[in-house]
């Protein structure tokens, strides 16, 4: 009604997201969905995201070669430390800093792609999360490591992780 009375429009999206489940209207179809599914965090929209790239690795084609870690520390990604300043070396080798989602090759355990779930609540503009978030994000850019950004208010997570997977 506010955006209405302010002289904008609504419109109701034909984009599904997987995220959709995380509104209070969906509570139950979220309770629903997720009972037959294979819980891995607290969190349901981890839960929902493992579910998604779950059945992406399983109906895809030429993705079987992929499978997926949940919260791997940084520090077991990392080889070599030296090209990295003192606040990221604190950061990166910190027992809680993790990747949310890891795809790897099943073969040569070789990562293919880091995955973060970013909850709207917690990764504000301006927040200390968010600081924390550029700092992973520039650690994994100095090894090489592909990172896909997936907020809970996005749309089309499907889309975007078969194409950085098929890059």
């Amino acid at each position: 009604r506010y955006i209405q009375y302010n002289n904008f429009s609504v419109r109701t999206s034909k984009i599904h997201s997987i995220f959709d489940y995380l509104y209070k209207e969906y509570n139950e179809l979220r309770k629903g969905y997720l009972k037959s599914k294979k819980m891995i965090s607290q969190y349901d929209s981890e839960n929902l995201m493992y579910s998604l790239l779950c059945d992406i690795l399983k109906e895809e084609e030429n993705l079987e070669a992929y499978d997926i870690s949940h919260h791997v520390p940084l520090r077991m990604l990392l080889r070599d430390a030296r090209i990295l300043n003192e606040e990221e070396k604190r950061y990166a080798f910190n027992r809680l800093t993790h990747v949310d989602f890891l795809l790897f090759n099943k073969f040569d355990k070789s990562p293919k792609l880091a995955v973060e779930v970013d909850g709207t609540t917690y990764h504000g503009e301006d927040s200390r999360q968010a600081e924390r978030d550029a700092m992973k994000d520039a650690i994994l850019k100095k090894y090489g490591l592909p990172l896909l950004r997936l907020r809970t208010d996005g749309s089309r997570e499907r889309q975007q992780i078969l194409a950085r997977l098929r890059e």
